[in-house]
């Protein structure tokens, strides 16, 4: 016989409180696990910002560091700033860009450098970093880009660390052939007479003596401008000095091809306009700018170093503290008079131009190379002769009032 089952309905009653008590905290508990997943989304932000901000605050660092470096005036500062940065970036895309700079600024500082112990260290540390930089960075834009400056005609040069490359090896090879504890000495049997005439028609003569074994290319490119007639006629036309404060001056200049384009407009000799259809490669030597050493000068295009300039000659009235990139090849003996005349030409009192911390004047009137007579030949030839296509500049147009 069945029995009937009655309910409890105390006991029901509780299964309902139960129920409404796990409905009533089911809201907690959602609003709990929110709450624990915003916390760790927070964390991980807070995390990522961290390590965003410690990155940009790298970034940031480094490049700092870099504009620090690239402002140093001493190149073996730079040079130094450079090499220390470089364990920082390692791995970086900031890499490539300091070492190829660091090898930059060894070969700046290879060129600086007082002693051949010195200049051969930079040099095979510049050698180095361009080596690393080839090996590691051969895809990159700076490996791969022929360079070639507006003045220089014939084949495209090779790209940047090729070049350095190329140029810190010769002059690697060259200081171990030539022993520091070498003396400088002119050639022998070898040297130039050029007669000078003065504003008042006198007549004055300058003896030049060759370093071709420290300079073979400037000398043979001076050789080459004698022998085509060149140098006659051309003037001593302007007067440098230290600073435009200076009232001395520490050199005068000479050979402006646009001097003998242009005669009257003194305002384009000597500058970025003496284009002639091509440059030299700087030709580091240890010789120093003294008193009465010729060199020859910076060729600059839309304001950038391009080179040495073929007609671009200094004669130095004064020691030079620094040259800047300038080769010295020659010296005067004999004539000391002639330096002192020079020196105290008479200037025009506005400044030509302010270019390398270094001002210049052009004389009032100019000095003329009446001739230059070659006697015997250079002991030494350049290893490799330039390309050469040599031209006088175009002379400008003259442009209507108000064009």
């Amino acid at each position: 016989m069945q029995q009937n089952q009655k309910t409890n309905p105390a006991k029901n009653l509780g299964g309902l409180e139960k129920l409404a008590g796990d409905m009533a905290n089911q809201p907690k508990r959602l609003l709990t696990a929110v709450l624990v997943v915003g916390v760790v989304i927070t964390g991980a932000i807070v995390l990522v910002r961290m390590n965003s901000d410690g990155a940009t605050n790298d970034a940031n660092r480094i490049g700092e560091a870099l504009v620090a470096a690239m402002s140093k005036s001493d190149a073996t500062e730079r040079a130094n700033a450079f090499g220390d940065l470089l364990g920082e970036v390692k791995g970086t895309v900031q890499e490539p860009y300091v070492l190829l700079n660091a090898a930059r600024a060894e070969r700046e500082a290879g060129d600086a450098a007082e002693n051949a112990a010195d200049k051969l260290k930079h040099f095979e540390k510049a050698l180095v970093y361009t080596t690393d930089f080839s090996k590691r960075y051969s895809e990159n834009l700076l490996a791969r880009l022929p360079w070639r400056p507006a003045l220089q005609p014939g084949t495209a040069a090779l790209p940047i660390p090729a070049r350095l490359s190329e140029y810190c090896s010769t002059q690697i090879a060259w200081l171990k052939q030539h022993p520091a504890g070498a003396a400088e000495a002119v050639d022998e049997g070898f040297s130039a007479a050029m007669s000078l005439v003065d504003p008042d028609g006198k007549k004055h003569a300058l003896e030049l003596h060759f370093f071709s074994a420290e300079a073979p290319q400037a000398v043979a490119n001076f050789v080459e401008l004698v022998n085509a007639g060149y140098l006659a006629g051309s003037t001593f036309y302007a007067q440098e000095r230290e600073t435009a404060e200076s009232t001395a001056g520490r050199g005068v200049f000479f050979g402006s091809a646009m001097a003998k384009v242009c005669p009257d407009k003194p305002a384009l000799w000597g500058g970025s306009f003496e284009d002639v259809g091509f440059t030299l490669p700087k030709e580091a030597n240890r010789l120093k700018a003294k008193r009465g050493r010729l060199m020859m000068e910076k060729s600059f295009d839309k304001g950038g170093f391009v080179g040495i300039s073929p007609v671009g000659f200094l004669l130095a009235t004064a020691d030079m503290v620094r040259s800047d990139d300038r080769v010295v090849f020659a010296e005067v003996q004999g004539t000391p008079e002639v330096l002192v005349l020079l020196e105290g030409a008479l200037v025009k009192k506005e400044m030509q131009e302010h270019v390398d911390n270094c001002a210049v004047y052009v004389f009032e009137k100019p000095w003329i190379i009446e001739s230059v007579t070659l006697t015997g030949a250079a002991k030494n030839k350049p290893e490799v002769a330039a390309l050469r296509s040599f031209k006088l500049p175009t002379k400008p147009e003259d442009k209507a009032p108000g064009k």
